[in-house]
């Protein structure tokens, strides 16, 4: 027959959800951590590339070629760096900032707009470009003139 005692006091143990979101918290963690040495190894191997794209220094063999190759090395480096700085801003503020991904794609198209300068492209790919360095043009300003506005204390 059961007691009308009250049962004794038991120590309190985490529910599954708050196990889980650890588990997720923990795991998301790791990825960025992973994200981040990959993206820190892209750039030591970037760098050892463009080194060896401007070997021709040393030799005196340095072509226009080999410089417009280098220059587009380079500009793969400030594009990590910039992924690199966007990973970090998201890792502290869980918000991805519009102005550093806008920063990247900027920092991509004028990348190919510069290694395209030695290249003959199409007409295609000429619009394309344009379109795109517009479009990155333009949401720059908009976050810009969003941050003005909020600093200013307006909407």
């Amino acid at each position: 027959m059961p007691s009308d005692e009250p049962l004794p006091d038991r120590p309190a143990r985490p529910g599954y959800g708050s196990v889980i979101g650890n588990l997720l918290d923990v795991t998301q963690a790791a990825i960025y951590l992973l994200a981040a040495i990959f993206l820190v190894l892209l750039t030591i191997v970037a760098f050892f590339v463009v080194a060896r794209d401007m070997t021709g220094f040393v030799t005196g063999s340095l072509s226009i070629q080999q410089v417009d190759t280098a220059l587009g090395d380079i500009m793969i480096i400030f594009i990590i760096t910039g992924l690199i700085q966007t990973l970090i801003a998201y890792i502290k503020s869980h918000t991805i900032d519009p102005w550093l991904v806008l920063s990247v794609g900027l920092t991509a198209v004028i990348r190919r707009v510069l290694v395209s300068g030695a290249k003959t492209i199409s007409a295609e790919e000429t619009l394309t470009t344009s379109v795109l360095l517009f479009v990155i043009i333009l949401g720059l300003y908009l976050v810009a003139r969003r941050k003005t506005a909020e600093k200013q204390g307006g909407p």
